[in-house]
């Protein structure tokens, strides 16, 4: 096993009698997501983080419910635990800094996790930038990164077994995770089995229970589906609330900015899921988010009219035209009267769309994540005071081609990648009949079809969305805990 993961687990474990350490963690490494399963394996431990609330919770149902299992709780925002929860568990402050004190902490913080590990073993200091450019993440295939490997597939496996989807949040964070993982050590393709048998059981989920999401309240605790963005973040009643929408970006690709906000920002995020509208779309899904309500399916995407929905939300919600604030892209430069801030970046999406694959789009991410104007934005709008979430329209996911419609295909219905929408004169039973047991309907009575796994109306494999495969359905709505 790698030695800083092992050490950071007896500096964290082997004093402890007590099934629940609490970490209080300067630096944010802990909440790594290739962190949190290298340590989970290390130590046995089920790795949960949240704020005090979440703790609470874990405290009166998690650990009531599994009286055999052991937790760490890395805490996403400095507080005191209460008297009773600190008399049952150990609490520590930990900074991963102090385990590389010959180096700065900000010249490291974004190595990958095996190049981490050779940084710590080695007796001499590393040129860190000599070891970038040896040691991609993309090309590594040493011994470590196989074990590694081999491990994430192993987590895999033990956590797909069971999927949740009802409240799918805690799943899905860890679930991303591993993918990130496996894209980061450049071996997407062997969970791809997997992917798929977590898809099935999703598929007949939504089939199920999709229509119940739609049509349900917006709670206080968290938003469902993303026509409760807006309802949800007006329940808080935050004095000064921005709302950033990063258009196609998948659970995965979230983490990754993530880490970069809560580093370069010295902020905690706290990951929740909702899911997309269907079909997963801009048009639909985003015009979701911006009506806060149901999408209509005559409506013109773009800028102005997406503008134009921003304005009527909140002028029904009595906000004065001035304190209203919507933009396109760009650098962010707000009035001092403006309380309420809506925020499209779409280049994203335009990266998703060229990339052949999850390799590609990895990259490209990570280019994108390291870029200033995103950041910048978020820091602008935290040093004004805001309260900011961060979502998305839909995700999106690497198809295979499925050759027997092709999207330049029109007779008999409208065609995007990843669904088909029959005209009114087209014949259903005719349709369901040439293409059994490739596509789903969500509702018997549309004339809309999903395909059942990852295959698009593509003549090559592509990254794409508009179905419902999980990966595009289940989408992060992140809040930035100062």
């Amino acid at each position: 096993m790698n030695n800083l993961i092992t050490d950071i687990a007896t500096k964290l474990f082997d004093i402890s009698e007590n099934r629940l350490v609490v970490v209080f963690d300067n630096d944010g490494f802990l909440l790594r997501q290739d962190v949190r399963y290298a340590l989970g394996a290390v130590s046995g431990r089920n790795i949960m983080s949240g704020r005090s609330l979440d703790l609470r919770m874990l405290r009166e149902l998690d650990m009531q419910q599994h009286p055999e299992q052991t937790y760490l709780f890395v805490a996403t925002e400095d507080f005191t635990p209460f008297d009773d929860i600190a008399e049952e568990a150990d609490i520590i402050r930990f900074s991963i800094a102090k385990f590389f004190p010959r180096y700065r902490w900000t010249q490291i913080h974004d190595l990958s996790l095996s190049n981490l590990e050779t940084v710590y073993a080695s007796p001499e200091q590393i040129n860190v930038a000599s070891l970038r450019a040896a040691t991609s993440v993309l090309d590594v295939v040493d011994g470590n990164s196989l074990s590694e490997t081999n491990l994430i597939i192993s987590d895999w496996d033990k956590h797909s077994e069971n999927p949740i989807f009802i409240k799918p949040a805690e799943w899905i964070n860890k679930t991303a995770g591993l993918l990130l993982a496996v894209i980061e050590l450049n071996c997407w393709e062997k969970m791809q089995s997997g992917i798929d048998k977590v898809n099935s059981p999703f598929q007949e989920f939504l089939k199920e229970k999709y229509i119940n999401i739609v049509t349900s309240a917006c709670s206080s605790a968290a938003p469902r589906i993303v026509t409760h963005v807006l309802p949800y973040i007006t329940k808080q009643n935050k004095a000064k609330s921005a709302l950033i929408v990063v258009d196609g970006m998948n659970y995965w690709q979230a983490l990754l900015l993530g880490r970069e906000v809560e580093h370069r920002c010295n902020v905690k995020l706290s990951y929740d899921c909702i899911y997309s509208w269907l079909p997963s779309v801009t048009e639909l899904s985003r015009q979701a988010i911006f009506r806060g309500a149901k999408p209509v399916d005559t409506y013109p995407q773009s800028p102005q009219y997406e503008k134009r929905l921003w304005d009527e939300f909140w002028k029904r919600k009595n906000l004065p035209s001035y304190q209203g604030f919507y933009q396109h892209s760009g650098i962010i430069d707000l009035e001092s009267a403006v309380t309420t801030v809506g925020y499209v970046a779409d280049d994203l999406d335009e990266m998703m769309h060229s990339a052949k694959n999850y390799k590609y789009l990895y990259d490209s991410t990570k280019r994108w994540v390291e870029e200033d104007t995103l950041i910048q934005n978020i820091q602008y709008l935290i040093d004004k005071g805001f309260t900011v979430y961060i979502t998305t329209d839909h995700g999106n996911i690497e198809t295979k081609p499925y050759k027997r419609i092709a999207a330049s295909d029109k007779i008999g219905a409208n065609i995007s990648l990843r669904h088909v929408v029959l005209h009114s004169v087209a014949e259903k039973s005719l349709f369901e009949q040439q293409h059994e047991g490739h596509f789903l309907q969500i509702d018997n009575q549309s004339r809309t079809y999903y395909p059942v796994d990852r295959e698009a109306f593509n003549s090559e494999p592509c990254v794409t969305h508009g179905g419902t495969h999980w990966l595009e359905v289940l989408i992060p709505f992140i809040t930035v805990n100062k």
